[in-house]
């Protein structure tokens, strides 16, 4: 098996070499689950002060509580890229997205691979469904500008065509 690249996103407060290590080990956590790794998982693991995540966290709780690091959690796996090689050129891609999974009964907010993304087909239309929210939201922000009339049409005719594909399977 290939070895997976990672870097880090734009607005990362760590490195790129630093974003190998973090999306090594969170891949690994999320492989030896079926459910999705809430941020609750990812900071119970980076409290072992032997986990290489552990210095991502603040741990003084004068300085932070679990809510922060809920949102360190969530800006860790929110800058770590993938990259990949796709006729011979590099492309970086998001290495991790939010899902969500019913389990027992029970719902369940958490992050996987964007391998498991792609190889589940509910996972890969939640990704493709809140895609489709933003484009929405950004076409909303934005809808006093003609010279965006094109990009506007193709999001229509693009969530037209995926509201069709996903009633279709219902």
């Amino acid at each position: 098996m290939e070895k997976i690249i990672y870097r880090a996103a734009s607005g990362a407060q760590f490195d790129s070499k630093k974003a190998q290590v973090y999306g090594e080990a969170l891949a690994a956590l999320m492989e030896d689950q079926d459910a999705p790794l809430s941020p609750h998982e990812i900071i119970q693991e980076a409290r072992k002060k032997k986990s290489v995540l552990h210095d991502v966290f603040e741990w003084d709780d004068a300085n932070a509580g679990i809510r922060w690091r809920v949102q360190q959690a969530n800006h860790l796996t929110n800058h770590i890229k993938i990259v990949l090689n796709i006729n011979e050129e590099e492309i970086e891609q998001k290495a991790f997205f939010s899902v969500v999974v019913k389990m027992n009964g029970d719902t369940k907010r958490g992050y996987k691979t964007i391998r498991a993304v792609i190889a589940d087909l509910d996972f890969r239309e939640q990704v493709i469904s809140g895609a489709l929210r933003e484009l929405i939201g950004w076409q909303q922000r934005y809808k006093e500008y003609s010279e965006l009339a094109d990009i506007f049409t193709a999001i229509e005719k693009t969530q037209i065509r995926l509201d069709f594909n996903l009633s279709s399977r219902g």
